[in-house]
């Protein structure tokens, strides 16, 4: 009765491991695709709309950026 009880248990484990590892497997793959749609819209986007300029939004931002993270000192 043991022995089935090890070997059962041994069963349970690999399966779990199996299931374990192929949800890992799916989550990098979606993972990857979903940036990758979202990287192909902002092309389309940037083609289509922008007609490959940059979006006056991102030069504020990037002078946002510098004008917080420049600090001026007085003598």
């Amino acid at each position: 009765m043991e022995k089935s009880l090890v070997g059962e248990n041994s069963l349970f484990s690999d399966v779990c491991g199996i299931i374990d590892n192929s949800r890992k497997r799916v989550a990098v793959y979606v993972n990857s695709e979903i940036c990758l749609v979202k990287w192909h819209v902002g092309k389309r986007i940037r083609e289509d709309v922008l007609y490959n300029q940059r979006a006056e939004y991102g030069k504020q931002i990037v002078l946002l950026q510098i004008t917080n993270s420049v600090y001026i000192v007085e003598i």
